[in-house]
């Protein structure tokens, strides 16, 4: 195991001390009706710790923009957001833009989370 690997795993506790409270709404197709053509959606929630940052001015191009966050959260135990699922931080909803996976090896150990508060067209 490298010296890396161990401290990269055990993240999830140090996320924790510098962590907000987020809770994501993901949106879950129940079933679908081939006659109707319509689908009956449901939202599941879920309360993890993340950190929250901007993006740095730098980082701002086609798809980052000035007012985006960057959510990262460990990934044990956590359920991976798709784009337009939900999450609301201090009250506010924003919307899911983009995720990375950091990885070490083939472990996925955080997930960082481009979200938008309004979604830009």
């Amino acid at each position: 195991m490298s010296r890396l690997y161990r401290p990269m795993l055990d993240l999830a506790p140090r996320l924790t001390r510098l962590a907000k409270t987020i809770t994501f709404t993901y949106a879950t197709t129940d079933s679908y009706s081939p006659t109707t053509g319509l689908a009956t959606y449901s939202e599941t929630t879920a309360t993890v710790q993340g950190v929250v940052e901007e993006f740095d001015e730098s980082e701002f191009g086609d798809s980052v923009f000035a007012g985006d966050l960057k959510i990262t959260v460990a990934a044990k135990g956590f359920t991976i957001p798709k784009p337009d699922d939900r999450l609301t931080i201090d009250g506010r909803e924003h919307h899911v833009i983009a995720i990375e996976h950091i990885m070490v090896g083939t472990n996925p150990v955080a997930h960082q989370i481009q979200v938008q508060h309004e979604l830009r067209a």
